[in-house]
């Protein structure tokens, strides 16, 4: 995991008497969705990905996932209070303008201009929605959400369950949005269908056990092989006076910030799409054994039939994973000062103080932020690192080879974990017995 979020996920762990795992997965997910269409990882020509992440807990409960889940999603949590507050503003200004225009249009002798544009909530995540209602979502903000629920039951149960006899693509909406391909919803309250040419989500939340055994029914749709599942062995949960502290939060916030003033690449004829980063050619041996590894797992003679769906979507997620955690370190917050055991420039709870402006603006506004920014230096197109944010100095592509090897050691996590929640899940023997690469030690 980042260095920055390493003191939380441990601090937490015990504050909550949980595993690590709780707090871990989840992170993965919304620092993913907090780089969202920002940045694409290019494999090779017509091979590229963003940071895609469907991620779920699964715990008995009571076992303290969902404080757990709270913890990973705070930062979300901030943004999306920040943004709120801009929209507030924002629209009283639009009325003013509005009420402006249409005097000026009954007055005949002024020339009013076109009416203002009303201004939209920025979404940092979402939580019960439709499908119908995601897609407007994810046309207004193409960098992306996250779906968040406490529990992914009830997220299953709401599948088109507006539709006629319960019959409806929601479920391929999500196959498709996971794939980051390019989306069609038609809707029968507008003329036209709604396009969304890179949608991108990730979803996080928890599953209980017994809740897991259901999925089995539709084990063979694809669905549930994008979903990574954290089955860990669960911990005494205790009473403790065990805290997390000021500097952990702050470092794991510090961190969510700098990724959310990272820009997407704009041009006059052309949405908004990802900043594509390459692989040199020692990250792309790298890359090209671990996929064939997999693979040659995958086609061995005896291997579960159930887990191979899953193990050709951890060919996908090793890029993803690479992306997360190369852009965490490129971008990853400055040390943290001290003035008497108190820390500055942060907040009450934690979070660093801004100046004034909320990440989402501050990544809007032009030339406000400079790190993130795609530039010509003379020496060929790549991203500057600016001044703002503790940004490592170099391009962001360099730092990868290493973050692929890295990389492996989450998907070695996931395929330990897949097996134990799929035999869970089928009642099924699935191979290797209940082993598997510790959070905590990854």
């Amino acid at each position: 995991m980042p260095e920055a979020c390493q003191d939380l996920i441990r601090e937490a762990a015990e504050a909550l008497s949980c595993p690590p795992d709780y707090i871990a997965v989840p992170m993965l997910a919304v620092l993913a969705a907090d780089i969202g269409n920002s940045r694409a990882i290019k494999i090779k020509g017509g091979y590229e990905t963003a940071a895609q992440i469907y991620a779920a807990v699964v715990a008995e409960p009571g076992a303290g996932k969902s404080p757990a889940l709270s913890v990973a999603m705070r930062p979300a949590f901030k943004a999306q209070m920040e943004a709120k507050e801009d929209y507030r503003i924002d629209k009283k200004i639009y009325e003013e303008k509005v009420e402006e225009w249409r005097k000026a249009k009954k007055d005949k002798n002024t020339i009013e201009g076109p009416e203002p544009l009303k201004p939209k909530l920025h979404s940092v995540f979402v939580e019960d929605t439709t499908v119908e209602a995601l897609g407007e979502i994810l046309a207004d903000n193409p960098r992306g959400v996250v779906l968040y629920r406490d529990e992914l039951e009830a997220w299953v149960q709401a599948m088109n369950q507006y539709k006629a006899k319960g019959q409806g693509a929601d479920a391929q909406f999500y196959k498709s949005a996971w794939s980051g391909a390019l989306a069609r919803i038609d809707r029968k309250t507008a003329d036209e269908p709604l396009i969304i040419p890179n949608p991108f989500l990730c979803v996080v939340g928890g599953v209980q056990p017994d809740v897991l055994k259901s999925f089995g029914a539709d084990k063979d749709d694809g669905f549930w092989d994008r979903i990574l599942f954290s089955f860990p062995d669960p911990v005494p949960t205790l009473f403790t006076y065990d805290d997390i502290s000021l500097k952990a939060s702050a470092s794991y916030a510090s961190l969510y910030r700098n990724l959310s003033r990272l820009k997407m690449e704009t041009s006059p004829d052309a949405p908004k799409r990802a900043v594509t980063i390459p692989l040199h050619e020692e990250a792309k041996e790298l890359f090209k054994d671990e996929i064939n590894s997999l693979s040659a797992e995958k086609d061995a003679p005896g291997f579960p039939r159930r887990l191979k769906g899953v193990w050709a979507k951890l060919t996908t997620y090793l890029p993803r994973f690479a992306l997360v955690l190369a852009m965490c370190r490129a971008h990853a917050p400055e040390e943290l000062e001290f003035v008497d055991d108190e820390l500055t420039m942060v907040d009450d709870d934690g979070f660093p103080t801004s100046t004034g402006e909320s990440p989402d603006s501050e990544r809007e506004n032009g030339d406000a932020v400079d790190e993130g920014d795609v530039v010509d230096d003379g020496a060929g197109t790549h991203v500057s690192h600016g001044s703002k944010g503790g940004m490592t100095e170099g391009r962001e592509d360099m730092i990868l080879q290493v973050d692929v090897t890295n990389a492996t050691k989450i998907i070695e996590y996931f395929k330990g974990m897949a097996r134990t929640s799929w035999r869970e899940c089928l009642r099924e023997d699935l191979g290797l017995p209940r082993s598997y690469l510790s959070m905590s030690r990854a």
